[in-house]
């Protein structure tokens, strides 16, 4: 993102579009006002409770809007007579974004971004037509205001867990109205709830389809239940085929002298895994360099803290690959990953970084859950991953905005055949 292009936009505070103005706007009886997320206490915001997802936790908000590479407001939303209810995590894109699975305009075409699964020669054929009259006046369609918290989520939550529900039912309804207000206060063209469940995906639709919004299919949240035996009782679960097959990667890994350890907290993020974390994201078309990656393991440092957990291979003191995750409550979320695939052999890092010592170590916590996000769904499903689905909810008043809502269509409606599938033969 460029900060001179923002400093020409139509509000600015600091170099970004609003940024940490304190500004206060009405749509109806309903207000709205951006808040910074280090403040949010301030208002009587408090942490959810165990069992909600980690990516509506204010340290992970703050975590979001201390990155200077993108624009982040929270929303505080209320009705005149409730007091404050809804909280809503906003991101105002511009092309060039890091965080393009969060720009319905990058996702539109980019099949890797909604699951990687190949489309039918007719449906490949109306995505490659809408794509290539999308992308010519893509520039038009910007900025893009997106609701999402970065992690398999939507960017709502109530303000503090005792909110009356029917105030905060109420708040969520009005949501749309809210973000189109506050697009419409920026100059954005764009719009977009992502990554939200089936409860929230009902609670916004009616309101939303008023508005124009249109709703897509995004793919799945992945989770694994994590038996109480650990490792012995996630084998019990498998065909005897599939047992074998998972025994031999983990003596495999084991055979060649690699090891995994899992650390918690700040000191469990070293400095080493910034050069992998960026040398996945560039395998994967992602932007963010090594400088990018190390100020980001400082901000998780500064902000999230002992509820990092991070699981790393070394063979001969050498870093093979890590995945970081953040505890949450009796959950485990993972986010990010890298691997050094000049030094893997046919030792299956993978699967025992990301998969098989995180289950013994959660299952000796009491873990329950751990969570894989998006994506990979058939290798997912191998490993006994469970999938919730979740959606969005896209609008825009520019004049390609009818190419890039089929594109969304078509690449979602192929993904959710595809997952019914694989939930069918599970």
């Amino acid at each position: 993102m460029s900060l001179g292009r923002l400093e020409s936009g139509i509000v600015t505070s600091q170099g970004r579009t609003g940024g940490t103005k304190r500004s206060e706007h009405s749509v109806g009886p309903w207000r709205y006002r951006r808040v910074p997320a280090g403040e949010l206490p301030r208002l009587g915001a408090t942490e959810q409770p165990a069992g909600h997802p980690f990516w509506r936790s204010l340290g992970w908000w703050k975590f979001i809007q201390d990155d200077p590479a993108e624009e982040a407001h929270v929303l505080v939303v209320e009705h005149q007579s409730d007091g404050p209810a809804l909280l809503a995590l906003t991101f105002v894109i511009w092309p060039g974004s890091s965080i393009q699975l969060y720009d319905p305009l990058s996702i539109a075409g980019d099949l890797a971004a909604l699951g990687g699964k190949a489309l039918d020669p007719a449906a490949a054929e109306r995505v490659e037509t809408a794509v290539q009259r999308l992308r010519a006046h893509a520039p038009e369609a910007y900025p893009v205001v997106t609701v999402a918290a970065l992690g398999s989520a939507s960017g709502l939550r109530p303000v503090r867990d005792e909110v009356d529900r029917d105030a905060y039912r109420r708040a969520l309804q009005q949501a749309p109205a809210v973000v189109d207000a506050f697009a419409s206060e920026i100059g954005a063209k764009t719009r977009a709830f992502l990554y939200l469940d089936d409860a929230e995906l009902q609670a916004l639709h009616g309101g939303a389809a008023r508005l124009g919004y249109s709703p897509i299919f995004l793919g799945a949240d992945s989770f694994l239940e994590v038996p109480p035996s650990g490792f012995d009782g996630y084998l019990a679960r498998f065909t005897s085929h599939r047992r074998r097959r998972i025994r031999h990667e983990a003596e495999a890994f084991a055979k060649v002298g690699a090891r995994v350890a899992v650390e918690e907290g700040p000191a469990a993020l070293r400095d080493d895994y910034a050069r992998l974390r960026a040398a996945l994201r560039s395998r994967y078309g992602q932007r963010g360099d090594v400088e990018w990656a190390r100020a980001e393991t400082a901000r998780l440092r500064d902000t999230v803290r002992d509820r990092v957990v991070v699981a790393s291979a070394r063979r001969d003191g050498k870093l093979l690959g890590f995945v970081t995750a953040f505890r949450d409550g009796r959950d485990l979320r993972t986010r990010s990953a890298g691997f050094d695939y000049a030094l893997l052999r046919d030792e299956y890092c993978y699967f025992n970084v990301v998969y098989y010592e995180p289950i013994r170590w959660a299952a000796q916590r009491g873990l329950e859950r751990i969570w894989y996000g998006l994506g990979s769904y058939e290798a997912k499903a191998l490993r006994g991953c469970r999938f919730q689905t979740r959606h969005g909810l896209v609008a825009s008043t520019s004049p390609i905005a009818r190419y890039l809502l089929e594109a969304l269509a078509v690449q979602g409606d192929s993904e959710r055949r595809a997952i019914e599938e694989l939930a069918a033969r599970s």
